[in-house]
């Protein structure tokens, strides 16, 4: 299994019809190509989660990077309180199969008996600085033979970049693939698994910076000078390695190519959410309101392109009727320069997912309109005006399906249609196993 993290689809097919990826064109052929079902209120931390632990929001919990303490007075790294989830390899682990998961984004360590585990190295969003892995002493044996991750502009948040600085960044992110290329071709043949999962950030990472500067399509269906992008030189490289791997693998091998997500133009209010909540929670302080002593409802930290919100913790058994009441006064919200709307939709995930640990997800979440950009000012009948000084953003942002190439025996193993996040982990397993049937998605 191979991720190609948040690689957007027509890109992936614009570069394949060009020629600028043999390997995976190759293997295309002879795969079946499927999308690969994305909810835009999923961050990729959630996105993550739900492929390790082969179960949806409601069962893990995670919605971002962090989340509520246990207290209710801050935020916790979401991995806290995941101990007792089990990571969908760990089935297969203890059914004695040999299991590598070498470098996948924003999973949580666990320990396959016989096997290994690397995180945070040279994915995208590491949760350390440091490598985590099992055996530990694989970490120091990684950087010892392949060096730690290179420098990254991977967390820059703003869009505009000189030609120096472009260069660099497609550096970086070349020196990148290559390191991971040699690992992932070295610990593949380091053992006969019957399980090697691996990723690649770098598309990921060059999608939001540099969004604006991807090749497309003209009107007439003619692309833009791919060969020459820093998108065509990486993604050239990728599938040089995904290639290498394809290769080493060997004949008989089912293979899953996927990426969970595709990316679109970025959109943000995160310079006027927190505007925006304060003023509410003035306009609650006031008459009936007043009655709830302390702000009802809070932001919470979220990187999509929305606003999440939670029911303050002891004002739970009036949630609906705040969240009711908050639903009619962010959806009346609108540019001010234009009229329109700021919001186009509201989800409700512990209603959406129900589980175990739905109570851990925002109570609403605010979806952007479209291509809004990042207003200077919103405004409505009942919050007033609301202004704030863009700070800039990375041009690109997740948005739309992701898409997945399977062989025969894969694509047999998965639901028809659009494949959900969590049922490549039971899949998976059930081929490691010898072709058992895979267990239900929602059983965490």
């Amino acid at each position: 299994m191979v991720a190609l993290d948040a690689t957007d689809f027509s890109l992936f097919r614009l570069l394949d019809d060009t020629g600028v990826l043999p390997s995976l064109a190759s293997f295309r052929r002879r795969a079946s190509t499927r999308r690969v079902q994305y909810a835009d209120d999923l961050t990729d931390d959630s996105i993550w989660a739900s492929i390790q632990y082969g179960c949806n929001l409601g069962h893990h919990g995670r919605y971002f990077w962090r989340r509520d303490s246990s207290d209710g007075k801050g935020f916790d790294y979401c991995e806290e309180g995941e101990d007792d989830l089990a990571s969908f390899w760990m089935e297969a682990a203890e059914l004695g199969r040999k299991i590598a998961i070498f470098d996948m984004p924003k999973m949580s360590l666990s320990k396959p008996v016989g096997g290994l585990q690397v995180s945070n190295w040279l994915a995208h969003g590491r949760y350390r600085d440091s490598i985590d892995a099992y055996p530990a002493q694989l970490a120091d044996e990684i950087a010892a033979r392949f060096g730690n991750a290179p420098p990254t502009h991977c967390l820059e948040t703003r869009s505009t970049f000189s030609a120096t600085e472009i260069d660099q960044i497609e550096a970086e992110l070349l020196e990148s693939v290559a390191l991971k290329h040699a690992a992932a071709v070295y610990y593949l043949e380091s053992e006969p698994w019957d399980l090697f999962m691996t990723a690649f950030k770098e598309i990921h990472c060059a999608s939001h910076l540099l969004w604006h500067l991807r090749p497309t399509r003209s009107a007439g269906g003619a692309p833009s000078c791919p060969s020459t992008s820093a998108f065509s030189s990486i993604f050239r490289r990728i599938d040089q390695a995904i290639g290498e791997l394809i290769e080493k693998a060997g004949p008989g091998v089912e293979i899953c190519i996927f990426s969970t997500t595709s990316m679109t133009d970025n959109s943000s209010i995160d310079d006027l959410a927190t505007q925006l909540v304060e003023r509410l929670q003035g306009v609650w302080s006031g008459g009936i309101r007043g009655l709830f002593r302390g702000p009802p409802f809070h932001q919470l930290p979220f990187n999509e392109q929305a606003l999440a919100v939670r029911v303050a913790r002891k004002w739970r058994p009036h949630a609906s009727s705040i969240s009711e009441a908050l639903v009619d006064s962010l959806m009346s919200v609108r540019v001010s320069a234009t009229g329109n709307p700021v919001f186009r939709s509201v989800t409700r995930p512990p209603e959406r997912w129900p589980g175990p640990r739905a109570e851990r997800l925002p109570d609403l979440i605010f979806h952007l309109a479209e291509n809004i950009g990042q207003p200077a000012s919103v405004s409505s009948e009942e919050l007033g005006t609301v202004e704030a000084k863009a700070s800039g953003m990375r041009s690109g942002n997740h948005g739309g399906d992701g898409f997945c190439l399977l062989s025969d025996g894969f694509a047999r193993m998965l639901p028809p249609g659009r494949v959900p996040l969590e049922a490549f982990g039971p899949a998976a397993v059930g081929l490691a196993a010898g072709g058992l049937a895979p267990r239900n998605s929602t059983d965490c």
